[in-house]
């Protein structure tokens, strides 16, 4: 694929390193539990849109545990402060610990999705069906779906992962459409 750029091999291999590091530092500002746009303000400070902040509220003491909310959805529901009216912001606010698709490894998606619904049925399914999966098992204390136009496939099957995860926890759930 660098060949398409320059001929010079030198030039590839440090583009492939500085992607690699750059992917890796990404990577690494998830697993702290950062947001993807909260990983990329945090990576690239001078980029022109940064997350909304949002005043905080002292909702936790030093005795109580923190909260952890599990956001599942297709990231432009979940990210878009405009179509969420800020969820994240609003969530981090209140000292929410957020998790999100994301956050999880490729083998938690697959589990999750098959102890929720078996095999994919779209393509999105596995980041929002297996998300929800595999947080109703781990992590969470409750989740959030938020999805829009809820008569597509999408939010169809986060709503049979919502039915199937119903019938095996107690954690409370929300759905914001």
């Amino acid at each position: 694929l660098g060949k398409r750029f320059t001929r010079m091999p030198w030039k590839i291999d440090s583009a492939m390193d500085k992607a690699l590091t750059a992917d890796r530092d990404y990577q690494d500002a998830m697993r702290r539990g950062l947001t993807p746009p909260e990983a990329i303000a945090l990576l690239y400070p001078d980029q022109p849109y940064l997350p909304s902040p949002v005043k905080a509220t002292n909702t936790t003491t030093a005795t109580q545990r923190q909260l952890t909310i599990a956001l599942v959805g297709h990231p432009y529901n979940i990210y878009d402060e405009y179509v969420n009216h800020n969820l994240v912001g609003r969530l981090r606010a209140m000292h929410v610990r957020l998790v999100t698709p994301e956050m999880i490894s490729l083998e938690g998606l697959n589990d999750g999705l098959a102890a929720s619904v078996g095999k994919p049925y779209v393509t999105y399914e596995r980041e929002g069906v297996g998300a929800g999966g595999h947080y109703r098992k781990n992590d969470a204390d409750g989740w959030i779906r938020v999805v829009a136009l809820c008569g597509l496939p999408g939010p169809m099957m986060i709503e049979r992962c919502v039915r199937a995860c119903s019938a095996c926890t107690k954690n409370p759930r929300l759905s914001v459409s």
